[in-house]
């Protein structure tokens, strides 16, 4: 139990007096967050942050950015078969290096809405396109020709 006249020292990890720890006035309390021991004997170390995992920072930024969560997006890919929606690939290059998947989610940057998870290429050319289906609807027509005469050859 804490008391007010009682401070936890984050060098030695010691509830202490308070009259142990200098004053500090940018502190919101008003002292220092070493206790004086820690101070004199170079026992200075600062409170260890928690270590987030890949999945909590994974989770945070999909609700940020798009509003769903890490199962909203596995739910997602599962009932997509669990490929890409355009082109099927179901295990994608990573996007940033090690540790990540290659699946990226989709949207709509007019709406923010989500329409998909797309692997990082698929999701590259429809925005080299623009977005615009007619673009892309030429393309496979392209393509599609090129491959024709290629054959007739």
């Amino acid at each position: 139990m804490r008391y007010p006249e009682y401070k936890m020292c984050i060098g030695c990890n010691i509830q202490k007096h308070k009259s142990f720890f200098n004053f500090q006035h940018a502190n919101a309390d008003g002292l220092n967050r070493h206790c004086k021991q820690c101070l004199e004997s170079g026992n200075r170390f600062k409170k260890p942050r928690k270590k987030r995992t890949y999945e909590q920072n994974r989770n945070d930024q999909l609700r940020k950015k798009f509003g769903i969560s890490s199962f909203d997006f596995e739910t997602m890919l599962a009932n997509q078969g669990g490929g890409c929606a355009i082109c099927g690939d179901k295990e994608p290059m990573p996007i940033r290096g090690a540790g990540t998947c290659g699946f990226v989610v989709d949207h709509c940057h007019d709406t923010e809405i989500v329409r998909a998870i797309l692997c990082g290429n698929c999701n590259k050319a429809i925005g080299f396109m623009r977005d615009d289906p007619t673009t892309a609807h030429r393309a496979a027509e392209y393509l599609t020709n090129w491959m024709r005469a290629r054959n007739e050859h």
